[in-house]
């Protein structure tokens, strides 16, 4: 994940929900692994009909590393 990128976040640039393309940028990783971690409940999400969405709250405490 780039600078920018988690700037935006922190400012509320992006949507408060993420797609897992989002995440895995914001997070730094490949959407196989977002993907895979969302399933195992690493990374909390949401369904959405047959959509995976991640709340940017949720993403943010992940990087910054708090539970």
């Amino acid at each position: 994940m780039n600078r920018e990128t988690f700037n935006a976040a922190l400012q509320g640039k992006l949507p408060s929900l993420l797609q897992a393309a989002d995440v895995g940028e914001v997070l730094n990783m490949s959407l196989t692994t977002v993907y895979y971690y969302a399933r195992q409940g690493v990374i909390p999400s949401i369904r959405i009909g047959n959509k995976i969405r991640f709340r940017k709250s949720d993403i943010l405490k992940l990087k910054s590393g708090k539970k």
